[in-house]
């Protein structure tokens, strides 16, 4: 399927930890928060098939490492 852009703001931040985490996993920002909004979206009950959706790399919370912050 293909990719569409989406554009989203938010703090600087947040951006800083996005990319440290995916350079962390060997991502992208942009797959970080596809699996991010996949997650999400499984949490309000809403299932994607993975035959839907562009998945190029296992999902990053499976090997992801954990990162305290103060928010």
């Amino acid at each position: 399927m293909p990719l569409r852009i989406v554009t989203v703001k938010v703090e600087e931040r947040v951006v800083e930890l996005l990319d440290k985490v995916a350079r962390m996993s060997g991502g992208s920002r942009s797959e970080l928060i596809r699996e991010a909004i996949y997650m999400y979206l499984k949490s309000r009950g809403v299932v994607i098939s993975r035959s839907e959706v562009m998945v190029s790399r296992p999902k990053f919370h499976d090997r992801a490492p954990v990162i305290e912050v103060d928010v």
